[in-house]
């Protein structure tokens, strides 16, 4: 059963990372968190979405999803993959044609269950931490929106209906505004009633953290180092797999 937003209590025994687009990258994000000595008894890694497409290693996601270390949210190359069993009523709204070729190389039952996977992921995550909340969405929170509250609530049940939903996996808009010389005032974007706000979904050309008052991107294109996908943007910077402390979102581990 899939929730639109989920909540995850307070972790006080270990860490709780966040990591970047993973992009089917299911041996470089092993290789990272054996780097910063990931403890799968006490650590938790949340994602901010789009787990498949770009990468090497798509058809692995389902391993992470079975893990109970293991979280994310949807994203939108996730949502595209998923988009029947997420939402089969509007489905072709949320498919990206031809954004999948691995996909038909893997068995019909081993595709239709990591469909059945990805589809259960929330459109929002919140964790709880020392610091207070940390929310997540692939995207972005719409500008329109103040707090965190009323926007997880019209996620789910609110009168923007698809169109909110598409702000939170697809919108752009204030990432380019973090990455403009001529932003004015950022904390008029604080999101309050959270510590931050992590998202993924875009990236910037020296592959570097993004951030708007208390919002972050941290989308550093780590598929770029791990494929030579016809999908992949030649970076100016030096492309990794983001992994950051949900209490520091602004620091690569």
């Amino acid at each position: 059963m899939r929730a639109t937003l989920q909540h995850l209590p307070r972790n006080r025994h270990g860490r709780d990372l966040l990591v970047g687009d993973l992009h089917g990258c299911v041996s470089l994000l092993e290789t990272e968190l054996a780097r910063i000595a990931f403890d799968a008894d006490r650590d938790r890694v949340i994602a901010v979405g789009d787990l498949v497409d770009r990468g090497p290693e798509s058809d692995h996601v389902g391993y992470l999803l079975l893990q109970p270390w293991f979280h994310s949210v949807l994203g939108n190359h996730d949502l595209s993959f998923a988009a029947r069993e997420v939402d089969p009523d509007s489905w072709e709204h949320w498919e990206i044609p031809g954004c999948h070729p691995w996909a038909t190389s893997l068995e019909e039952d081993h595709c239709d269950h990591l469909r059945q996977l990805i589809a259960r992921l929330p459109w929002a995550m919140e964790i709880e931490t020392e610091i207070g909340l940390v929310g997540i969405v692939h995207a972005e929170v719409p500008c329109p929106y103040t707090d965190w509250r009323t926007f997880t609530t019209d996620l789910d049940v609110g009168p923007n209906g698809l169109s909110l939903r598409d702000h939170a996996v697809y919108d752009r808009y204030l990432h380019r505004l973090a990455t403009s010389d001529a932003i004015g005032d950022a904390s008029a974007f604080e999101v309050t009633d959270v510590a931050h706000i992590v998202h993924g979904h875009s990236s910037s050309d020296d592959c570097r953290i993004q951030r708007l008052s208390n919002r972050y991107w941290i989308d550093c294109r780590g598929w770029e180092a791990a494929s030579t996908s016809r999908y992949a943007i030649a970076a100016m910077g030096s492309p990794r797999l983001a992994i950051v402390d949900a209490r520091d979102p602004g620091n690569l581990l």
